[in-house]
Protein backbone atom coordinates (compact mmCIF):
# COMPACT_ATOMS: atom_id res chain seq x y z
CA UNK A 1 0.00 0.00 0.00
CA UNK A 2 1.58 3.29 -1.07
CA UNK A 3 1.66 6.08 1.50
CA UNK A 4 0.27 9.59 0.80
CA UNK A 5 2.06 12.84 1.58
CA UNK A 6 0.40 16.26 1.80
CA UNK A 7 2.38 19.49 1.38
CA UNK A 8 2.07 22.98 -0.10
CA UNK A 9 3.34 23.79 -3.61
CA UNK A 10 4.07 27.54 -3.91
CA UNK A 11 3.33 27.73 -7.65
CA UNK A 12 0.61 26.25 -9.87
CA UNK A 13 3.07 24.60 -12.27
CA UNK A 14 2.21 20.96 -13.10
CA UNK A 15 3.84 18.41 -10.85
CA UNK A 16 5.73 15.62 -12.63
CA UNK A 17 7.28 12.33 -11.66
CA UNK A 18 4.25 11.04 -9.65
CA UNK A 19 1.77 8.29 -10.27
CA UNK A 20 -1.37 10.08 -9.01
CA UNK A 21 -2.20 13.58 -7.77
CA UNK A 22 -5.34 15.15 -6.23
CA UNK A 23 -5.59 18.92 -5.83
CA UNK A 24 -7.70 20.85 -3.38
CA UNK A 25 -7.93 24.66 -3.18
CA UNK A 26 -8.16 25.79 0.47
CA UNK A 27 -9.91 28.94 1.58
CA UNK A 28 -6.66 30.33 2.95
CA UNK A 29 -2.97 29.69 2.32
CA UNK A 30 -0.18 30.75 -0.01
CA UNK A 31 -0.56 27.93 -2.53
CA UNK A 32 -2.35 24.77 -3.53
CA UNK A 33 -2.76 21.71 -1.39
CA UNK A 34 -1.51 18.72 -3.34
CA UNK A 35 -1.77 15.11 -2.29
CA UNK A 36 0.80 12.91 -4.00
CA UNK A 37 1.00 9.13 -4.15
CA UNK A 38 4.62 8.08 -4.74
CA UNK A 39 5.41 5.45 -7.34
CA UNK A 40 5.69 1.92 -5.95
CA UNK A 41 9.27 0.65 -5.70
CA UNK A 42 8.79 -1.80 -8.57
CA UNK A 43 8.24 1.06 -11.03
CA UNK A 44 11.62 2.68 -10.39
CA UNK A 45 14.69 2.62 -12.65
CA UNK A 46 15.88 -0.79 -13.65
CA UNK A 47 18.95 -2.10 -11.89
CA UNK A 48 18.96 0.72 -9.35
CA UNK A 49 20.71 3.06 -11.81
CA UNK A 50 19.41 6.64 -11.56
CA UNK A 51 17.89 7.82 -14.80
CA UNK A 52 17.98 4.44 -16.56
CA UNK A 53 14.84 3.66 -18.54
CA UNK A 54 12.51 1.07 -17.08
CA UNK A 55 13.54 -2.35 -18.32
CA UNK A 56 16.82 -0.96 -19.72
CA UNK A 57 20.37 -1.68 -18.73
CA UNK A 58 23.72 0.05 -18.82
CA UNK A 59 27.06 -1.66 -19.36
CA UNK A 60 29.97 0.44 -18.13
CA UNK A 61 32.33 -0.84 -20.79
CA UNK A 62 29.90 0.21 -23.57
CA UNK A 63 28.77 3.61 -22.35
CA UNK A 64 30.97 6.67 -22.43
CA UNK A 65 31.09 10.21 -21.13
CA UNK A 66 27.96 11.72 -19.57
CA UNK A 67 25.82 8.79 -20.65
CA UNK A 68 27.75 6.47 -18.33
CA UNK A 69 27.68 8.97 -15.49
CA UNK A 70 23.89 9.42 -15.72
CA UNK A 71 23.15 5.75 -16.31
CA UNK A 72 21.48 6.54 -19.64
CA UNK A 73 21.47 3.79 -22.23
CA UNK A 74 22.93 4.88 -25.56
CA UNK A 75 21.73 2.84 -28.54
CA UNK A 76 24.15 4.48 -30.98
CA UNK A 77 27.50 3.30 -32.29
CA UNK A 78 30.51 3.55 -30.01
CA UNK A 79 33.90 3.95 -31.68
CA UNK A 80 37.50 3.43 -30.63
CA UNK A 81 40.71 4.23 -32.52
CA UNK A 82 44.07 2.93 -31.28
CA UNK A 83 47.47 3.61 -32.82
CA UNK A 84 49.96 1.17 -31.30
CA UNK A 85 53.46 -0.24 -31.57
CA UNK A 86 54.01 -3.99 -31.68
CA UNK A 87 57.69 -4.47 -30.74
CA UNK A 88 57.83 -7.79 -32.52
CA UNK A 89 60.70 -10.16 -32.98
CA UNK A 90 60.72 -12.50 -35.97
CA UNK A 91 61.81 -16.14 -35.98
CA UNK A 92 61.40 -18.86 -38.58
CA UNK A 93 62.03 -19.69 -42.23
CA UNK A 94 61.29 -17.56 -45.29
CA UNK A 95 61.63 -18.79 -48.87
CA UNK A 96 61.42 -16.89 -52.15
CA UNK A 97 61.80 -18.63 -55.54
CA UNK A 98 63.11 -21.74 -53.83
CA UNK A 99 65.85 -19.89 -51.91
CA UNK A 100 65.44 -20.11 -48.14
CA UNK A 101 66.82 -18.23 -45.19
CA UNK A 102 66.46 -18.78 -41.47
CA UNK A 103 65.49 -15.63 -39.58
CA UNK A 104 66.02 -15.21 -35.84
CA UNK A 105 65.87 -11.58 -34.77
CA UNK A 106 64.60 -9.83 -31.67
CA UNK A 107 62.89 -6.47 -31.86
CA UNK A 108 66.10 -4.73 -30.84
CA UNK A 109 67.84 -6.49 -33.74
CA UNK A 110 65.12 -5.50 -36.17
CA UNK A 111 65.01 -1.94 -34.86
CA UNK A 112 68.43 -1.32 -36.36
CA UNK A 113 67.13 -2.40 -39.77
CA UNK A 114 63.53 -1.17 -39.48
CA UNK A 115 62.61 1.09 -42.37
CA UNK A 116 58.98 1.67 -41.41
CA UNK A 117 56.41 0.46 -38.87
CA UNK A 118 52.81 1.46 -38.41
CA UNK A 119 49.88 -0.18 -36.63
CA UNK A 120 46.29 0.94 -36.12
CA UNK A 121 43.07 -0.59 -34.77
CA UNK A 122 39.55 0.72 -35.39
CA UNK A 123 36.53 -0.76 -33.61
CA UNK A 124 32.80 -0.04 -33.72
CA UNK A 125 30.24 -1.41 -31.29
CA UNK A 126 26.45 -1.39 -31.15
CA UNK A 127 24.34 -3.38 -28.73
CA UNK A 128 26.06 -6.80 -28.41
CA UNK A 129 27.98 -6.74 -31.72
CA UNK A 130 31.52 -5.40 -32.27
CA UNK A 131 33.39 -4.96 -35.56
CA UNK A 132 37.19 -4.58 -35.54
CA UNK A 133 39.79 -3.78 -38.22
CA UNK A 134 43.50 -4.09 -37.32
CA UNK A 135 46.20 -3.02 -39.81
CA UNK A 136 49.97 -3.52 -39.55
CA UNK A 137 52.69 -2.44 -41.99
CA UNK A 138 56.33 -3.40 -41.47
CA UNK A 139 59.26 -2.79 -43.78
CA UNK A 140 62.41 -4.39 -42.39
CA UNK A 141 65.78 -5.85 -43.28
CA UNK A 142 67.99 -8.53 -41.74
CA UNK A 143 71.69 -9.17 -42.31
CA UNK A 144 73.11 -12.61 -41.41
CA UNK A 145 76.25 -14.64 -42.05
CA UNK A 146 76.41 -18.37 -42.71
CA UNK A 147 79.42 -20.40 -43.88
CA UNK A 148 81.29 -17.35 -45.12
CA UNK A 149 78.29 -16.07 -47.05
CA UNK A 150 76.47 -12.86 -46.26
CA UNK A 151 72.69 -13.14 -46.45
CA UNK A 152 70.53 -10.01 -46.69
CA UNK A 153 66.76 -10.33 -46.47
CA UNK A 154 64.40 -7.44 -47.13
CA UNK A 155 60.79 -8.02 -46.15
CA UNK A 156 57.78 -5.77 -46.70
CA UNK A 157 54.75 -6.93 -44.71
CA UNK A 158 51.13 -5.79 -44.91
CA UNK A 159 48.86 -7.51 -42.41
CA UNK A 160 45.17 -6.61 -42.10
CA UNK A 161 42.64 -8.52 -40.05
CA UNK A 162 38.93 -7.88 -39.55
CA UNK A 163 36.34 -9.72 -37.52
CA UNK A 164 32.80 -9.52 -36.21
CA UNK A 165 32.33 -10.35 -32.52
CA UNK A 166 29.16 -11.32 -30.65
CA UNK A 167 28.73 -11.13 -26.89
CA UNK A 168 28.44 -14.56 -25.32
CA UNK A 169 27.15 -13.22 -22.01
CA UNK A 170 25.02 -10.26 -21.01
CA UNK A 171 27.89 -8.36 -19.40
CA UNK A 172 29.72 -8.24 -22.73
CA UNK A 173 32.94 -9.44 -21.12
CA UNK A 174 33.15 -12.65 -23.17
CA UNK A 175 32.92 -12.45 -26.96
CA UNK A 176 33.22 -14.99 -29.73
CA UNK A 177 34.23 -13.85 -33.20
CA UNK A 178 34.80 -14.89 -36.79
CA UNK A 179 37.12 -13.06 -39.13
CA UNK A 180 39.73 -13.05 -41.88
CA UNK A 181 43.42 -12.08 -41.90
CA UNK A 182 44.96 -10.74 -45.11
CA UNK A 183 48.70 -11.09 -45.75
CA UNK A 184 50.71 -9.32 -48.43
CA UNK A 185 54.45 -10.10 -48.46
CA UNK A 186 57.33 -9.00 -50.63
CA UNK A 187 60.62 -10.79 -49.89
CA UNK A 188 64.03 -10.12 -51.44
CA UNK A 189 66.94 -12.45 -50.50
CA UNK A 190 70.54 -11.68 -51.53
CA UNK A 191 73.26 -14.26 -50.83
CA UNK A 192 76.76 -12.88 -51.33
CA UNK A 193 79.36 -15.64 -51.34
CA UNK A 194 83.15 -15.56 -51.56
CA UNK A 195 84.59 -15.96 -55.06
CA UNK A 196 84.47 -17.96 -57.18
CA UNK A 197 80.97 -19.02 -56.05
CA UNK A 198 78.24 -16.98 -57.72
CA UNK A 199 76.01 -14.64 -55.78
CA UNK A 200 72.32 -15.51 -55.55
CA UNK A 201 69.33 -13.18 -55.67
CA UNK A 202 65.76 -14.30 -55.16
CA UNK A 203 62.68 -12.20 -54.74
CA UNK A 204 59.04 -13.04 -54.56
CA UNK A 205 55.67 -11.74 -53.48
CA UNK A 206 52.56 -13.45 -52.27
CA UNK A 207 49.21 -12.53 -50.78
CA UNK A 208 46.53 -14.72 -49.23
CA UNK A 209 43.64 -14.70 -46.76
CA UNK A 210 43.35 -16.80 -43.60
CA UNK A 211 39.90 -17.30 -42.04
CA UNK A 212 39.91 -17.59 -38.26
CA UNK A 213 37.73 -18.13 -35.19
CA UNK A 214 38.44 -16.75 -31.75
CA UNK A 215 37.34 -15.63 -28.32
CA UNK A 216 38.06 -12.62 -26.13
CA UNK A 217 37.63 -12.35 -22.36
CA UNK A 218 37.83 -9.18 -20.22
CA UNK A 219 38.17 -8.83 -16.45
CA UNK A 220 37.65 -5.72 -14.30
CA UNK A 221 40.62 -5.29 -11.96
CA UNK A 222 39.12 -2.60 -9.72
CA UNK A 223 35.76 -1.22 -8.59
CA UNK A 224 35.99 2.16 -10.34
CA UNK A 225 36.23 1.03 -13.98
CA UNK A 226 39.87 2.07 -14.43
CA UNK A 227 41.98 -1.10 -14.82
CA UNK A 228 41.01 -3.96 -17.13
CA UNK A 229 42.70 -7.12 -18.39
CA UNK A 230 41.74 -8.50 -21.81
CA UNK A 231 42.89 -11.82 -23.22
CA UNK A 232 42.53 -12.84 -26.86
CA UNK A 233 43.01 -16.07 -28.81
CA UNK A 234 42.28 -17.09 -32.38
CA UNK A 235 43.04 -20.04 -34.66
CA UNK A 236 42.64 -20.26 -38.41
CA UNK A 237 43.97 -20.99 -41.85
CA UNK A 238 42.83 -24.62 -41.87
CA UNK A 239 44.53 -25.16 -45.26
CA UNK A 240 41.39 -23.89 -47.02
CA UNK A 241 42.19 -22.96 -50.61
CA UNK A 242 45.33 -20.79 -50.66
CA UNK A 243 45.20 -20.16 -46.90
CA UNK A 244 47.89 -21.07 -44.37
CA UNK A 245 48.05 -24.63 -43.13
CA UNK A 246 47.61 -23.13 -39.68
CA UNK A 247 47.85 -19.76 -37.97
CA UNK A 248 47.09 -18.71 -34.44
CA UNK A 249 47.42 -15.67 -32.24
CA UNK A 250 47.51 -15.05 -28.48
CA UNK A 251 47.47 -11.70 -26.71
CA UNK A 252 47.02 -10.25 -23.22
CA UNK A 253 46.48 -6.52 -22.67
CA UNK A 254 46.22 -4.31 -19.59
CA UNK A 255 44.14 -1.17 -20.11
CA UNK A 256 44.23 1.89 -17.84
CA UNK A 257 41.32 4.25 -18.49
CA UNK A 258 41.90 7.98 -17.91
CA UNK A 259 39.46 10.65 -16.76
CA UNK A 260 38.81 11.53 -20.42
CA UNK A 261 37.63 7.98 -21.13
CA UNK A 262 40.66 7.18 -23.30
CA UNK A 263 43.03 4.37 -22.31
CA UNK A 264 46.68 3.41 -22.15
CA UNK A 265 47.17 -0.17 -23.36
CA UNK A 266 50.14 -2.38 -22.43
CA UNK A 267 50.52 -6.05 -23.21
CA UNK A 268 52.08 -8.89 -25.17
CA UNK A 269 51.18 -10.44 -28.54
CA UNK A 270 52.26 -13.70 -30.18
CA UNK A 271 51.43 -14.88 -33.70
CA UNK A 272 52.35 -18.07 -35.55
CA UNK A 273 51.95 -18.51 -39.32
CA UNK A 274 52.69 -21.67 -41.33
CA UNK A 275 52.25 -20.85 -45.02
CA UNK A 276 53.79 -22.60 -48.04
CA UNK A 277 53.05 -22.39 -51.73
CA UNK A 278 54.61 -23.90 -54.85
CA UNK A 279 57.62 -26.14 -55.19
CA UNK A 280 61.17 -26.13 -56.52
CA UNK A 281 62.26 -22.78 -57.95
CA UNK A 282 58.73 -21.43 -57.42
CA UNK A 283 58.47 -22.28 -53.73
CA UNK A 284 57.38 -19.55 -51.33
CA UNK A 285 57.41 -20.07 -47.54
CA UNK A 286 56.40 -17.87 -44.65
CA UNK A 287 56.77 -20.10 -41.60
CA UNK A 288 57.43 -17.64 -38.80
CA UNK A 289 56.67 -16.60 -35.27
CA UNK A 290 56.11 -12.93 -34.49
CA UNK A 291 56.16 -12.00 -30.80
CA UNK A 292 56.78 -9.08 -28.48
CA UNK A 293 55.32 -6.39 -26.21
CA UNK A 294 52.61 -3.97 -27.34
CA UNK A 295 52.01 -0.37 -26.26
CA UNK A 296 49.21 1.85 -27.55
CA UNK A 297 46.72 4.59 -26.83
CA UNK A 298 42.95 4.11 -27.24
CA UNK A 299 40.79 7.08 -28.25
CA UNK A 300 37.05 6.58 -27.61
CA UNK A 301 34.30 8.60 -29.23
Amino acid sequence: VAASTTFYVPSPEPTTGVAEASVETPDEGPGELVELTPLPPSAGPAGGLPGAPVGGSVRAQDAGGDAADLGVEDDGWKWALAPYLWMSGLKGQVTAKGTSNRVDATFSDLLDDLDFAGQLVLSARKDDVTAIVDVTHLDLSTDDKAGGARIETDTDIWLAQAHIAKDLEESGKTRGFIGARYWNLNIDIDINTPAPAPNVNADGSRDWVDPYLGVRKTWDLDDVDRWHLSTYADYGGFGIGDASDKTYQLAAMFNRKTESGNSLALGYRFMRVDYSNGSGAKRFDWNVRMYGPVVGWVFRF
